[in-house]
């Protein structure tokens, strides 16, 4: 049977264990997220990002096309 700082170390090397696995993860789960966002030319709007107070009442002129635009530039 292991002693309570044998656990105790083992217990700290696996929590270490654990945040590098869901560092990488995580990492993996952005890069496709942005993938999808991209793919699908998704706004914070879209996603429900945006504070309730702050979202447009209606779309815009273009129906929002122009900012939906990869490479969009304001003039």
């Amino acid at each position: 049977m292991a002693t309570y700082h044998e656990l105790m170390v083992e217990l700290r090397s696996l929590q270490g264990q654990a945040e590098e696995a869901r560092l990488a993860e995580k990492a993996e789960v952005l890069e496709k997220i942005r993938a999808l966002i991209i793919e699908h030319r998704l706004l914070p709007e879209d996603l429900g990002l945006v504070p309730a107070g702050k979202r447009r009442a209606g779309p815009a002129v273009d129906g929002g096309a122009a900012k939906r635009r990869p490479g969009n530039v304001p003039q």
